[in-house]
């Protein structure tokens, strides 16, 4: 059943995050939004069908339970906005009927979430409270119930007999829904909350509009929305720290007290507060504003409710098989955002690249080359991300509401650690998990992620596609194997798999693994099962429903449906059919506590491919796992897909910068270090362009920065430094080739007016 609410529909922008998972519509306001639903009772009824048929007439009654209390419940089918309810029993006699109770709830039991609005109960012998209300004689024109509008799904009303007879009788029951129909508004968005009920009027943000953060941990955000106010408006709305907001403000207020996740409230003033449990939860609050706003700055009143029904919900990139520059990867989160998703992962380690700077290890990633590069002469080289730059990855997700997750392939897709330090992590084909030095090596370096990646409650530690048989009798194993008595290599899966945990655990973290080639029986062995999350992506090294029996929570990862396959293909998936690579998928029962959510995963794609691969599926993905019970189609998601598909736009960098020619130089020597060098000819020119459609972009310096500059100079520069939504800026650089390796990390700069990213960096060398 549907819970009620106590929440006016005519507040503007209410949006408030529970733990209810169905979809609110708002209908017009004489809609009987009970009829033709089903009913069911505590006792028996003769016809339970009449109650909801629309037909009032006296012959037309159901008969439940006589000389005992009974009661009936109406499944509306989803949550409403109600008003007013009327009620029919029996009334060809003028009786008057006991005890007559009218209730609504979310929760089917009515165990918790109970309103009441109507109770003549003056001796509470149902147990439901004293009621103040009186008994009143039955005409046929019913009783009206009206009362503040409430959210809810259900409806339940008593009786305890009537003055003519013991026997509980009911004729018709109507309920009715407040607020306008939200098609008839331009609701576009993505993911579709849990309840929405559009109100009347609205209010503006206008140039003299604050956001106010009314606590410093807050600031990041407001300064975030601030930003996305001005890219998709071009007002430019300013951000201040204060207790209180005034008339055509935006307030953003942690309030630990909330029984719900956030809510957002614009009062009679016209000041839009967004209160959270916490600050995530105003960040996942503050979407709404970004997805509701018209380009005028305009907001309508609404009521949202809203919670994601899963636990987990990510977007994994690949970036240790092809690389993703820091910008792409900035993105991503962005995306994240504005689509809820609240978990980033990147796979940051594999048989190609390793891709996190270890100061422990430094010679981790000396080897970095792209997947399948075999040209000796010209291939291009990667450095790790420093550990700077990933902190500042992680503030920059941190600041939106998004938490990046690490991936550190441990077993298998292992090849970058073991070529670059075989030392310590072996030449067996996969790590040598039968090794002391190997955990004394892992042990540091997910102390050194557990540092970088802060907000993240998870470490997944790979552990697909990767098996034990070399280890048994790689040379280098066996004095690990004899000491603790392994002997198969179920019992070093076990042994490897245990100790990974233990290390993971000790810095504070989850351990998140892949489906993979230890299969069920070595699964059965890990202890405590809470303490590791699954991540199904075929099922068939570990078939789902025994991940379930078993007793792990799993997140489901398929491969098909995925960034290849269409958005129509991702939205007609469910969270709960598992499996799709080559074989028949699982389909849980829906629902299923043990499906902690879904992924949607990018492999071996480069930065500039990523984002349109993804975008679309991406957000088709998330709707499905963050409302599974939306029961919207797929044509209503691409309605409002591309309405945010336009603001994603918006909020990406308006400013893009495009170089040509791109090649290789060699240095004038002939001697090749292996790096990258944009210009073939020495020359390169780089257009620069706005892409927004509002606001003028501001260009305040260009300049050539990185570890060694000296070889490259801005040649020509031409163009306005204003540039207006369409124009651009064409700048010259010149590369004059000298007899030196040629040093990575060497960029054109611009800083700009660009509320995302003010600082864009262009690579002239290395990493970019």
């Amino acid at each position: 059943m549907k819970t009620t609410s106590s929440y006016n529909v005519s507040i503007a922008l209410l949006l408030l995050l529970k733990t209810t998972f169905m979809s609110i519509q708002a209908y017009a306001g004489n809609t009987n939004v009970a009829l033709g639903k089903p009913v069911s009772s505590n006792a028996a009824l003769s016809n339970s069908g009449l109650i909801t048929d629309g037909d009032k007439n006296i012959k037309d009654y159901t008969q439940g339970s006589t000389g005992a209390i009974q009661w009936v419940r109406i499944d509306l089918g989803q949550k409403f906005s109600l008003g007013q309810v009327k009620l029919w029993h029996y009334f060809a006699d003028a009786r008057k009927y006991h005890d007559v109770i009218v209730q609504f709830s979310n929760d089917t039991t009515f165990l918790k979430g109970v309103t009441t609005v109507f109770n003549n109960d003056s001796t509470n012998i149902l147990g439901q409270g004293i009621g103040k209300d009186k008994e009143y004689t039955e005409v046929d024109s019913g009783k009206t119930i009206s009362f503040p509008a409430i959210s809810a799904r259900y409806l339940r009303t008593f009786l305890n007999g009537n003055t003519i007879d013991k026997v509980n009788y009911w004729t018709e029951i109507e309920a009715y829904s407040t607020g306008t129909n939200p098609s008839a508004f331009n609701f576009n968005l993505v993911p579709w909350p849990q309840a929405v009920i559009p109100g009347t009027g609205g209010m503006s943000i206008k140039s003299s509009s604050r956001i106010v953060a009314t606590d410093t941990s807050l600031l990041p955000l407001a300064n975030i929305v601030a930003g996305e106010i001005s890219a998709i408006t071009g007002i430019n709305p300013s951000v201040i720290q204060q207790a209180y907001g005034l008339n055509g403000d935006v307030v953003l207020k942690v309030n630990a007290a909330l029984t719900g996740k956030y809510q957002c409230t614009t009062n009679m003033d016209a000041i839009t507060t967004i209160e959270g449990k916490d600050v995530n939860a105003v960040a996942m609050g503050s979407v709404n504003i970004s997805q509701l706003i018209s380009s005028n700055g305009s907001l309508p009143k609404t009521y949202i409710e809203d919670n994601t029904k899963s636990k987990y919900s990510e977007l994994m990139i690949d970036v240790a098989r092809e690389f993703n520059d820091i910008h792409s990867l900035e993105r991503c989160i962005i995306m994240c955002r504005l689509y809820k998703i609240p978990f980033f992962r990147l796979h940051i380690t594999d048989d190609y690249l390793w891709m996190f700077q270890s100061t422990n290890y430094p010679q981790l990633g000396v080897g970095n080359y792209v997947l399948n590069n075999t040209d000796l002469i010209n291939k291009t080289y990667y450095p790790p991300y420093t550990q700077a730059q990933l902190k500042a990855l992680v503030q920059f997700a941190k600041d939106r509401g998004v938490i990046v997750v690490p991936e550190i392939e441990c077993l298998g897709h292992s090849g970058r650690m073991r070529h670059d330090r075989p030392d310590l992590f072996g030449t067996a084909g996969v790590n040598n998990v039968a090794s002391d030095t190997f955990y004394m090596a892992i042990t540091n370096i997910i102390k050194e992620m557990a540092q970088v990646f802060t907000t993240s409650p998870y470490i997944h530690i790979g552990g697909d596609e990767g098996g034990m048989a070399s280890l048994m009798t790689y040379p280098r194993s066996l004095p690990y194997l004899t000491a603790h008595n392994i002997t198969t290599q179920n019992q070093l899966w076990i042994d490897f798999l245990s100790r990974m945990n233990t290390i993971v655990k000790g810095v504070g973290k989850k351990t998140c693994l892949w489906e993979g080639y230890y299969g069920r029986t070595v699964a059965q062995a890990l202890t405590p099962k809470s303490d590791y999350l699954i991540f199904e992506y075929d099922g068939y090294y570990y078939n789902p429903f025994d991940v379930k029996t078993d007793g792990f929570s799993m997140v489901n990862v398929p491969w098909v449906p995925s960034v290849y396959n269409s958005p129509a293909d991702n939205y007609a998936w469910n969270m709960w059919l598992l499996g799709s690579n080559g074989r028949t998928p699982d389909q849980l029962p829906l629902g299923d506590s043990s499906v902690a959510g879904g992924s949607m995963v990018l492999w071996q794609v480069t930065g500039g491919d990523a984002i349109p691969l993804l975008r679309a599926t991406t957000a088709a993905r998330q709707e499905r796992i963050y409302n599974t019970e939306a029961n919207k189609t797929y044509t209503d998601f691409q309605a409002r897909f591309n309405a945010t598909d336009s603001i994603l736009q918006k909020l990406f960098k308006p400013i893009s910068i495009t170089a040509s020619p791109v090649g290789f130089i060699v240095p004038a020597t002939g001697q090749n270090c292996h790096k990258h060098v944009i210009g073939t000819s020495g020359v390169t020119t780089f257009t620069i362009v706005n892409n927004g459609d509002v606001a003028d972009l501001v260009i305040s310096s260009v300049a050539i920065t990185g570890i060694s500059a000296s070889p490259y100079a801005i040649t020509g520069d031409t163009g306005e430094k204003i540039l207006k939504p369409g124009k651009t800026r064409t700048i010259t650089v010149t590369y004059t080739p000298f007899t030196a390796c040629v040093t990575n990390g060497n960029y054109l700069t611009l800083t700009s007016n660009d509320p995302v990213n003010p600082i864009i960096k262009s690579g002239l060398a290395g990493s970019y």
